[in-house]
């Protein structure tokens, strides 16, 4: 019984901590680049689940990509990619810069995908992409508002 106990205390410590570090992004001693980052991390959270208007809401609605995608493109693509696809990505952000400046914010970040197949990982999936691009702050909310892609080759 107090084994269980105590797996049962640690269990809700963790959710705290975890809650506690998420609200500290949002606290008022957060950055502006962490705030930046927890998009981005949102993004790529909502990607992995399949989550295509957890994506969408983080984009402005002036948004435009160098694919030739406005935001109803991209949630259509998106769409298409992870849902009439029936298909799973695991993503992976590295190499990130972020430059804030006033209402808008510079970033960089090279991304990877790869298509889930239970906990096996192939690694045809999306490919690596050089990502660049700008967010601004609409409302208080960091939105994406620009990215260019370059593909690279493998």
């Amino acid at each position: 019984m107090e084994r269980r106990r105590s797996r049962i205390v640690l269990s809700l410590l963790l959710v705290a901590g975890a809650a506690a570090g998420a609200w500290s992004l949002l606290a008022p001693g957060a950055t502006e680049e962490d705030r930046v980052r927890h998009v981005l991390d949102g993004c790529e959270t909502a990607f992995e689940k399949g989550d295509v208007d957890g994506i969408v809401d983080h984009l402005h609605a002036e948004y435009s990509d160098s694919l030739g995608n406005d935001r109803a493109g991209a949630d259509r693509y998106l769409k298409f990619l992870l849902v009439m696809q029936k298909k799973t990505y695991a993503m992976d952000r590295r190499q990130e810069s972020i430059h804030v400046e006033g209402e808008s914010a510079k970033i960089e970040f090279v991304a990877s995908g790869s298509e889930r197949r239970g906990e096996e990982l192939l690694p045809s999936g999306l490919g690596t992409w050089d990502v660049t691009g700008e967010m601004r702050r609409v409302d208080g909310e960091w939105k994406i508002y620009r990215l260019e892609l370059k593909k690279r080759r493998e």
